[in-house]
């Protein structure tokens, strides 16, 4: 008995020694971290080839290397949900991915093209890559977040954290804790029936919305309204992000992305802006673009007439002028809209931070008394007295300079 009881435990030293040596798959694990998500602008189409995923690492200095840690295709749903799967291996450290291919834009219905140079992209922290499976959707509010994050020298895991903390916080992207996560919570594909599904949370239905929002900013930024180039579409998501200070928005670009809302509902025959319409919760999302109630924490924007008029007498031929707004005071971010003339005379503006110089002529005089009218947005209009009128030049139908003129606001 005592021989059998030696060899027993022989034997099972042995086995056990093998395991240890093997490795115990049920406990050892894949340390591999596998990132997955949805990639919308609009929702990426199925061609050939497909749209592509590039995941690259960044080094501790925030310099992207040179060549990708993995490349996958863009899957595309029968649903319509484009979505991609990338495993990273055994990589710990910050990535960035870009994602390119063909999608078509939620406001105009046009088919875009976006290359490796102009592509969408998202970033995560060290912190946030794991083993097993990362949340990473790739969307146009993620393209802002890494442009505010981009600079070379800051472009580390605290500065992609705070960026996406940033952008998820100006827009109201945050989940049931109220925590932002622009990379973590997935926009759907907006139609009907998608959005009327109760699985789809609230914030799926803002984050929907709001793409939709920022696909008619693009336009209304483009040279081409009904088909803006996939350059344009990437400057103009990365100039949100260039108005922004941390977590607010610019008052320029919020009063645009208001004004982006209210065209984005008035189109017809545009079946993401019907599904947007049809569903009361995207529909009100949209709404709360519109009135600046969802933007920077809910701060409203509102939109008031800055006038000004000369004083004086004579015939005018031409008017030169700057105007300094106070800040946290922007100008309506519309040419037709934000500085308007009804007396005919030809108008040219500059506008450099607060300051904007203003130019106006009309070869047969210009009429005493008010000529200009400036579109204005703040979250509270300022006194008359705030606003600052210097450089006034004022001349006759000869360009003789008169000194008898002046401009002011009211």
């Amino acid at each position: 008995m005592r021989m059998m009881t030696r060899t027993k435990l022989a034997l099972l030293f042995v086995i056990s020694t093998f395991l240890f040596a093997c490795g115990d798959s049920s406990t050892s694990g894949d340390s591999s971290t596998t990132l997955s998500g949805v990639v919308a602008a609009g929702m990426f189409t199925k061609t050939t080839p497909p749209g592509k995923v590039s995941i690259y690492a960044v080094n501790d200095a925030g310099i992207r290397a040179a060549l990708p840690l993995k490349t996958v295709d863009i899957d595309v749903a029968a649903d319509g949900t484009s979505s991609f799967t990338a495993n990273i291996g055994a990589h710990t450290g910050p990535v960035v991915a870009l994602a390119y291919g063909t999608y078509i834009d939620e406001a105009t219905g046009a088919q875009i093209i976006l290359t490796e140079a102009n592509a969408l992209r998202a970033a995560l922290p060290d912190t946030a890559i794991k083993a097993g499976t990362v949340k990473m959707n790739i969307t146009a509010l993620t393209t802002v977040a890494v442009a505010q994050a981009s600079p070379a020298a800051t472009f580390t895991s605290a500065a992609i954290s705070a960026s996406n903390t940033n952008v998820g916080l100006a827009f109201g992207i945050t989940d049931a804790l109220g925590v932002p996560n622009i990379t973590g919570i997935t926009p759907v594909v907006p139609t009907a029936a998608e959005l009327a599904k109760t699985t789809v949370t609230d914030s799926q239905k803002k984050y929907t919305a709001l793409l939709a929002v920022l696909s008619q900013y693009v336009a209304k930024l483009s040279a081409d309204p009904a088909s803006p180039t996939p350059a344009e579409v990437i400057a103009a998501l990365s100039g949100v992000a260039g108005t922004m200070t941390g977590s607010t928005i610019g008052g320029s670009t919020a009063l645009a992305l208001q004004t982006a809302a209210t065209d984005l509902t008035a189109r017809t025959g545009n079946a993401v802006v019907d599904a947007l319409k049809g569903a009361t919760a995207t529909s009100g999302y949209v709404n709360s673009v519109k009135d600046g109630s969802l933007l920077n924490g809910g701060v409203a924007i509102t939109i008031f007439p800055l006038k000004l008029r000369t004083v004086g007498t004579g015939v005018i031929g031409s008017i030169q002028t700057a105007v300094t707004l106070p800040a946290g005071v922007s100008i309506f971010p519309n040419s037709t809209v934000g500085i308007s003339t009804a007396t005919g005379a030809l108008i040219a503006t500059n506008t450099v931070d607060q300051k904007t110089r203003i130019s106006l002529a009309k070869a047969d005089g210009i009429t005493v008394g008010e000529f200009l009218t400036i579109y204005c947005g703040a979250a509270t209009a300022p006194a008359i007295s705030a606003i600052t009128i210097s450089d006034t030049k004022i001349t006759d139908l000869d360009g003789a300079i008169i000194t008898t003129y002046t401009v002011e606001p009211f």
